[in-house]
């Protein structure tokens, strides 16, 4: 319960600041969008355990089902982002990110129609 909301603010946090949301010079807003990102996913945590039903298995399932919706085209979108941000010798190749963002996108909605099609049959 402590690593994950570290680690994802830290995650969010750079991500904002290769979109040029939060300034890197600039240590307060560091900080800040780190808490935010922090108490963001904590309270979104709670928010499942308190109106989830009881059994675990529908708990992991959906959170998997989130993950592969979100978390994978997000991560790809962060990826490809900072592969154009690098030194030119470094830089993705344009057709490299654009197979890369349509196979992830294409394999996390069959990963999440999958899960949800098990989340069907668990019920």
């Amino acid at each position: 319960m402590l690593a994950a909301p570290a680690a994802n603010g830290r995650f969010y946090t750079d991500f904002f600041c290769c979109l040029r949301i939060v300034s890197r010079d600039r240590p307060d807003q560091l900080r800040r969008s780190v808490l935010i990102m922090q108490f963001v996913y904590i309270f979104a945590t709670i928010l499942v355990f308190l109106f989830m039903p009881s059994q675990p298995e529908q708990l992991v399932v959906a959170n998997h089902y989130i993950i592969g919706l979100f978390g994978t085209p997000v991560a790809i979108v962060a990826i490809c982002w900072m592969a154009f941000q690098t030194d030119v010798r470094l830089r993705m190749e344009p057709l490299t990110a654009i197979v890369l963002s349509s196979l992830s996108l294409s394999s996390s909605s069959a990963w999440a129609s999958d899960s949800q099609s098990n989340a069907d049959g668990l019920r």
